[in-house]
């Protein structure tokens, strides 16, 4: 296969080579050079001289000629001269017809050239006939010049050594004629270029130096780079091709930059030699490492910007996965890798190679005269539309990045130890790279030194960013280097420095427009939420929907505007015109959130109870749910406990619907209700923020004329995040707690759960209208458990088994895994703790949630994954045979506002199946467990007290069985669903004006009205 990829066997011509007797040694060896090139060639020689030439066929007078014939002409043969005998052979023998007619090129030499010549000519006057020494060499070197490569050859990893062999042979051809002109010398300098093969491109260079000499400035740097004559040579070698390069530059961009490259690969590896020396010498080298023209700039456009950054990473060695990790903080924030096999970077461009094209496509970028490179490398480039590139290594790929990266993008290259030593630092140029990530201060003197002007930042710990430990100092460095205010942002946020996080919001926000753009406002947006700052989210907001028109803007812009809306004072859902309602004595209309059988929570099981216990004591009860709920198909009216329970549904949910407009439909709809139904009360629970239920049912009240009593299931204002530390010092706190206090003084009776929460009730401080709840009007009505349902049962060995809870002391705990005031992870510390003092303690947490895999990691650490059972979510009617595990019912609850006051459902349960309870200190729980002899308590969060009160007890059956005893006797006197819902009669005589000391109703139904009205 000849080297010019353009040439093929079908260009080659037939050749015929006639060789009279013995040639001489140059002739033999032209002949054998010949048969190397031409695989096909006739070689026919006349007259019986020596084999020297391989392959042949022997003319001879005789040859086909009777037999009476041959003798007479053999001794002819034999006593002619050389010359004459080839001449008799040629005109008797007749294998030289078709050898003659078959070929393009016949080649004579030897004695009786010119008879041979003569004859052959004579047979076919078409074909071309060289006779003689001289016209066959330069016959013979035009026929090599067909092997030089006519541009760059296609680079293999290794030739055919049939290939080879005919390069050699074609360069030793080339030397039998007059110095090489110009285009041969410049084609035969592209041969080293057609092999990746060291040792192959070495006989290549030694084959050559006969033909262009010693001092040919690419030879000499192909044999300096293959014999290793030392830094200094190497470095001469390289100035030297420069030199050359600077001769061709504009004429020839493509061989300066083949040269460039070469002197490239000269410099000495590991040395720490600074290629900006060797490159800065010389025009070629400047056009390589000089800034690049704004012409040469962003091979790939600019993208449009939108909401979400997008960051392309070009990884190495495996850092893609790691790096991605490190930056993805923000659901803002894209990630894309290219690198990690995927065909998209070149292999070229991996490993210590220097490819030609990236040398020569930088060059062209350098001089403004741009070509394409790698198309398939700025395709993904393209596709990707970064906003940010970030290179991992000073290599080939960051010097691609900074010539095909977007006009708008930031370029940004994370330098490794190695690539000080590598020659693209210079070349990746200092105008479009944006900055130099290196680890230490030290490296970023040595990048000063190699490439003054570039732009360095330290980042301690960098090298850790590519393992799976990446330090958490140098992730959140990058992430603010790579996603600038993006990353500030979600990083403080993230680490629960809200106040840090809104002042540079509010920041971003006193900015001129352009200069912030929609992913910074996304992120920003997000930031808000999270620091619970509704206002300042509805201001960035409206700053994002001024850059983007897209209707779902203006609809976050709506539902904002809307969930600030119900907090307004002088705002009441529906718009409702004045209706009266003609009551039907003694009928009771509750207004709950959610119920069974569609949900199964505390909340719907106590709804559950109290309702039934009114309605078997003869209370003409009813319920109505949540606008829209349940979320699935549900009868337009459902028998619960006996109970008929209204289902708000709409045929057309929208899609999108602000808060306020949530409200205002659920007000229209439950006024038709209460018009139809007319109760006397309505008894609005707790909703999904708290208030929300009461204020629709006190809009419908004010508008009918019918009392209201809120039932305060929980205080929300202060659950809207998992965030402990900014639950109450948050701006939504503060709207939630005011409109939650508005909503309590408006009731015209109040119901809570625990004296706690009664007395944080009645302590509010007075609201902007200056009124508080009035104490004569919050009733306590207490959890309950149904003693009939809930009652000692023996604990299953199977389940025991199933769960593999092993045959030691089970303490445990049934709750939701969702927030993280339920304290779970205090249980799983004292549980390590137990087991570290040798006790064979396992915990049994029941109830699914969020949480669950961060509570399983917690039991790995700590070395008792084994000994810790997280259920995930049990069914309601299953669940007490988990209570009948437990050796001690644990409430961990931290410290925190809600778990402070709101008392659970679960405790009463455990007491009335008589397990022992063990309490968080809280005034809420305290109030379960009494002075003690109900429960024992340890201070909120201290595993280590935890455990010191379970090993007590789990030491003293006794106490246990007499701590289980005295709560069951309690829960089943004072906290049955039947004793607890008479507490109801005092509530509505209370909203009804019936008890003396009362408020009294909510009197003449009202259309509007200011606060307080």
């Amino acid at each position: 296969m000849p080297a010019d990829p353009a040439a093929g066997p079908g260009d080659r011509p037939t050749v015929l080579l006639l060789v009279g007797g013995d040639p001489d040694e140059l002739a033999a060896a032209l002949v054998g050079d010949l048969g190397v090139l031409l695989p096909s060639l006739a070689l026919l020689q006349t007259g019986p001289g020596a084999a020297t030439v391989p392959d042949r066929t022997v003319l001879r007078a005789g040859h086909g000629r009777p037999r009476w014939q041959r003798a007479p002409l053999r001794v002819t043969g034999r006593l002619l001269p050389a010359g004459p005998r080839a001449a008799l052979a040629a005109r008797l023998d007749p294998r030289l017809v078709p050898a003659v007619r078959s070929a393009d090129l016949v080649l004579v030499l030897g004695p009786g050239a010119g008879s041979v010549a003569a004859r052959t000519r004579a047979l076919d006057p078409t074909t071309r006939v060289v006779v003689g020494p001289g016209p066959v060499r330069t016959a013979a070197a035009q026929l090599a010049r067909g092997w030089l490569p006519s541009g760059p050859p296609r680079r293999r990893a290794i030739l055919p050594q049939d290939e080879l062999d005919a390069l050699c042979a074609a360069v030793r051809l080339l030397r039998g004629e007059a110095p090489p002109g110009p285009e041969v010398r410049e084609r035969a300098r592209l041969l080293p270029w057609a092999t990746l093969d060291g040792h192959q491109r070495q006989v290549l260079v030694e084959a050559l130096l006969p033909l262009l000499g010693a001092d040919d400035v690419v030879l000499r740097a192909w044999a300096v780079l293959a014999g290793g004559d030392g830094d200094a040579q190497a470095l001469e070698a390289g100035t030297d091709l420069l030199a050359a390069a600077d001769g061709v530059l504009d004429g020839d961009p493509g061989t300066a930059a083949r040269w460039a490259a070469l002197a490239l690969r000269l410099l000495p590896a590991g040395a720490g030699t600074s290629p900006r020396g060797l490159l800065r010498g010389s025009r070629t080298g400047r056009a390589l490492t000089d800034p690049l023209p704004a012409a040469a700039d962003a091979a790939v456009a600019a993208p449009e910007p939108d909401s979400h950054h997008r960051v392309l990473v070009l990884a190495r060695d495996g850092s893609g996965p790691p790096l991605r990790t490190a930056l993805r903080a923000s659901p803002v924030v894209d990630v894309t890798l290219l690198g990690g096999g995927d065909g998209a970077v070149p292999s070229a461009l991996r490993g210590a190679g220097v490819p030609d094209a990236l040398v020569e496509a930088r060059l062209r970028a350098g001089l403004g005269r741009p070509g394409p490179a790698y198309p398939s490398f700025v395709a993904a480039v393209q596709d990707a539309r970064p906003d940010v590139v970030l290179v991992d290594g000073a290599d080939q790929r960051a010097v691609l990045a900074s010539l095909v990266a977007p006009a708008g993008s930031r370029l940004l290259v994370v330098l490794r130890p190695e690539d000080l030593d590598a020659p693209w630092l210079p070349l990746l140029g200092t105008g479009r790279v944006e900055r130099l990530l290196v680890e230490d201060d030290a490296t970023a003197s040595r990048v000063h030194e190699l490439v003054p002007g570039v732009v360095v930042e330290v980042v301690p710990g960098l090298g850790s960013l590519r393992s799976q430990t990446p330090a958490d100092d140098a992730a959140r460095t990058l992430r603010e280097v790579v996603l600038g205010d993006i990353g500030r942002l979600a990083d403080r946020t993230r680490a629960g420095e809200h106040e840090a996080a809104m002042a540079l919001v509010h920041e971003l926000l006193a900015r001129p427009d352009e200069t912030v753009g929609p992913a910074v406002l996304q992120q920003a947006a997000l930031t808000a939420t999270k620091a619970g700052e509704p206002s300042t989210r509805l201001a960035v907001l409206r700053r994002w929907a001024a850059l983007d028109d897209r209707d779902l803007l203006a609809r976050l812009v709506r539902e904002q505007e809307g969930r600030l809306r119900e907090f307004d004072p002088g705002w009441w859902p529906g718009d409702l015109a004045p209706r009266p309602v003609d009551p039907v004595p003694g009928r009771v209309l509750h207004l709950l959130k959610a119920s069974l059988p569609q949900r199964t929570s505390g909340y719907a099981v106590r709804s559950f109870y109290l309702l039934r216990e009114r309605r078997r004591a003869g209370e003409d009860v009813l319920a109505a749910t949540a606008l829209d709920f349940p979320d699935e198909p549900a009868p337009p009216v459902q028998d619960v406990g006996g109970v008929p329970h209204l289902r708000l549904t709409r045929t057309e949910v929208p899609d999108r619907e602000a808060p306020d407009q949530h409200l205002d439909a659920f007000a229209r709809r439950l006024l038709d209700v209460v018009v139809e139904h007319r109760p006397a009360v309505l008894h609005a629970h707790s909703g999904h923020r708290g208030y929300e239920l009461a204020l629709v049912a006190l809009a419908v009240g004010r508008t009918t004329g019918i009392p209201v009593v809120y039932e305060v299931r929980g205080l929300f204002e202060a659950v809207w995040t998992s965030d402990v530390g900014r639950a109450t010092r948050s701006e939504l706190y503060r709207l939630r707690r005011e409109l939650e206090s508005r909503v309590l003084t408006e009731a015209d009776a109040v119901v809570t759960l625990s004296e706690s929460m009664r007395e944080d009730i009645v302590q509010r401080p007075p609201t902007r209208a200056g009124r508080t709840p009035d104490p004569a009007r919050v009733v306590v009505v207490p959890n309950g458990v149904d003693a009939e349902a809930v009652g000692p049962r023996d604990p299953r060995a199977d389940l025991r088994q199933r769960l593999g809870l092993g045959d030691g002391l089970v303490v445990g705990y049934v709750s939701n895994l969702d927030h993280p005031r339920e304290g779970q992870e205090t249980l799983v510390e004292a549980v390590a703790v137990l087991r570290g003092r040798g006790l064979a303690v396992s915990a049994l947490l029941v109830g699914g949630g969020e949480r669950q895999e961060a509570l399983e990691r917690l039991a790995a650490e700590r070395g008792v994954a084994e000994h810790v059972v997280l259920t995930g979510q049990v069914p309601h009617e299953e669940v007490g045979d988990y209570y009948a595990l437990l050796d001690l019912f644990v409430v961990p609850r931290i410290d925190e506002r809600a778990a402070r006051l709101v008392t659970p459902l679960k405790p009463y349960e455990a007491m009335s199946m008589g397990v022992p309870l063990v309490v968080s200190a809280l005034p809420a729980l305290l109030e379960v467990v009494g002075g003690g002899e109900r429960g024992a308590t340890f201070p909120p969060g201290d595993a280590g007290a935890l455990a010191d009160v379970l090993a007590e007890l789990l030491h003293d059956p006794a106490r246990r069985a007499e701590m289980a005893r005295s709560a069951r006797a309690w829960v089943r006197e004072h906290r049955t669903w039947s004793a607890i819902a008479t507490r109801y009669d005092e509530v509505y005589e209370i909203a009804t004006g019936a008890r003396p000391g009362s408020a009294g109703g909510v009197g003449e139904p009202v259309h509007g009205g200011d606060e307080g009205a």
